[in-house]
């Protein structure tokens, strides 16, 4: 049996500079009829992750996330990387710590890239590995949905 996948808008709020620069952030999500599983990582929504279970609700013709119902025990970082030729060092990062990742286009600013981080991973190790690339002026990072203990 097919998974029947489904995207799901999330209303952002932006704050008086206008960040995030979209209202809607659309993530596909697995559709199970009575809940539906986040398939991807966000961007911009916060307290969503990779595996959580929601229920949407339809709003004018929209499909919108309603409320998180189970949450995973993944995490989401986002990383905003100034200077994209630092992606090699961050995506080496990333697979030594078992992360998926998906960059966003921006047509001004930094590059950014929502990362997947598994409930398995050793998460304070991976926080380091960020703050490390941080320090040296590399990228910076926003954990968007801390799962991990």
């Amino acid at each position: 049996m097919s998974e029947d996948f489904i995207k799901v808008q999330f209303e952002l709020e932006q704050d008086d500079e206008g960040y995030p620069p979209v209202k809607y952030e659309g993530l596909w999500c697995v559709n199970h009829r009575t809940y539906c599983v986040v398939n991807n990582s966000p961007v911009f929504a916060e307290g969503i992750s990779v595996g959580d279970e929601i229920v949407t609700k339809t709003r004018d013709g929209i499909l919108l996330f309603d409320r998180v119902t189970k949450k995973s025990g993944n995490s989401n970082v986002v990383v905003f990387l100034d200077d994209v030729s630092q992606g090699e060092e961050l995506r080496a990062g990333l697979d030594k710590f078992g992360c998926r990742s998906e960059s966003a286009p921006v047509p001004s600013g930094p590059a950014l890239v929502a990362v997947f981080v598994p409930a398995d991973a050793r998460y304070e190790e991976f926080i380091e590995f960020l703050e490390s690339g941080k320090e040296r002026g590399l990228w910076s990072f926003h954990e968007t949905s801390r799962r991990h203990p």
